[in-house]
């Protein structure tokens, strides 16, 4: 049997899913299966047979099998049935527009086999827009010059490595034996109760090295608006509060709470793709919830700039900005492919 399963879920997805695929023929280690599921509604015909196809494509190129979902679950619940029908010891996932480095597989497989009692692995990423070597954005490693183990008595450096990275789900990987909490229903951090449940049995690492590239060209979240229809911020708190509700995990939670309460940037994205009300309704969350912020220059900076620019600019200097600006303060990432 195969030591890893990697979990392809797609949602009308044949234009970017042969890009996803090609990272996979080209790992260096082999020792994996590719469970492509299929999450498209059923009357999407087209979009099926296309589907379809690509995985004929590449059947004699990987261990592959092929999913339909009896309808349409939506990302998370899907990810719980991908997950439902493997056996093999180890599970990652890999969005159908993302790329695995060359060694992603390699280096998943080693991080668990070197470090027997981990129960679940995350990994620094990059983002890019048009072109693979012009990252826009990044979550750094806690760590460049080591894979770092974590545990929950690391107290704000667990949190911040941890729920700093896990916000895509490409690259996560777990045992799949110490997956006992259920993928929620919530869009933004619906996969990561099954990764803060086994924290709280098992240390986790961080990878030092890059292994996963994030496309944002055909990102759902710049194209469906109705994932934003709920705060993304009251969805983080939420997930907090049930997976983290004991007494003794109090500190974990606060920190938990700090943590999601301070990303301002999230403001800008839902002033560009979030139905009209959730910016007004995101920010009144934010102050209620952490009165601090209303001391906090930078949290009014992007409120400000989030309510009084219209939506057609903003986006368009948002992506000004990530294209021309913030990717040339990244740092030099090696990423092999």
């Amino acid at each position: 049997m195969k030591k890893l399963t990697v979990l392809v879920p797609v949602y009308k997805g044949s234009v970017v899913l042969p890009m996803t695929l090609d990272s996979l023929v080209k790992q260096t280690d082999q020792d994996f299966m590719v469970f492509i599921g299929d999450d498209n509604n059923p009357d999407n015909k087209k979009e099926i047979t296309k589907t379809r196809e690509i995985v004929n494509q590449y059947s004699k190129k990987l261990s592959l099998i092929y999913i339909k979902t009896p309808k349409n679950l939506g990302c998370q619940l899907h990810f719980q049935f991908l997950v439902d029908r493997t056996k093999t010891e180890l599970v990652t996932f890999l969005a159908q527009d993302d790329i695995f480095s060359n060694d992603a597989v390699s280096s998943i497989i080693k991080a668990f086999d070197k470090h027997p009692k981990i129960g679940a692995l995350t990994r620094p990423y990059f983002w890019f827009f048009d072109h693979i070597k012009h990252p826009i954005r990044h979550v750094p490693p806690i760590n460049p010059n080591k894979d770092e183990i974590l545990s929950l008595k690391d107290g704000k450096k667990i949190v911040t490595a941890v729920f700093g990275s896990v916000g895509q789900i490409s690259g996560l990987a777990f045992r799949r034996k110490l997956i006992k909490a259920k993928f929620n229903k919530d869009i933004f951090p619906g996969h990561i109760y099954p990764f803060a449940d086994i924290m709280k049995r098992c240390p986790v690492i961080m990878l030092k090295n890059y292994i996963i590239a994030v496309g944002t060209k055909q990102s759902q979240s710049r194209k469906i608006s109705s994932v934003y229809s709920e705060s993304p911020t009251v969805q983080w708190l939420r997930m907090f509060d049930y997976v983290f509700k004991e007494n003794k995990y109090k500190k974990i939670r606060k920190l938990g709470y700090e943590h999601i309460l301070k990303n301002y940037e999230g403001l800008v994205q839902l002033k560009n793709y979030a139905p009209d009300g959730i910016l007004e309704e995101e920010i009144k969350i934010t102050i209620q919830r952490r009165w601090q912020n209303i001391f906090s220059p930078k949290f009014w900076f992007y409120a400000a700039i989030s309510l009084l620019t219209p939506r057609n600019i903003l986006r368009k200097i948002t992506d000004w900005y990530k294209n021309t600006i913030l990717s040339k303060n990244i740092p030099e990432i090696s990423f092999k492919i």
